[in-house]
Parts: structure tokens; sequence; C-alpha cells
């Protein structure tokens, strides 16, 4: 869905660069976004919650 010319870069590695749990969770609300964009209050809502139960 992204493009080679993609400004502002793209998050590669993003699965790899955080913790296994948060990891897991932003790839959904990722793939959730993708399809639902209407979503995206309740997987940010769901982002920060996860943040902070991970990030204490």
């Amino acid at each position: 869905m992204l493009s080679n010319n993609a400004e502002g870069g793209i998050m590669q590695f993003f699965d790899r660069d955080f913790p296994a749990e948060m990891a897991s969770v932003g790839m959904e609300g990722l793939q959730e976004f993708m399809v639902f964009p209407d979503n995206l209050d309740d997987i940010l809502a769901r982002l920060e919650r996860a943040r902070q139960r991970i990030y204490e």
C-alpha cells in the first residue's frame, strides 16, 4: 500500500524495535486502521492503554 516514493518514511522494523507485547498491539492497530480508518480514535485509545501498562 505504500509506494517507494512515500514522503515522511515508513515504520520499517516497527515490530522488532518495541517490546513484543507493544509491537503486537501496534501491528494489530495498524492493520485495523488500514481496513477501518474510521476506528482511529478507538485504535489510539487501545494503543495508549497498552503503552501505559507496558511502560509502567
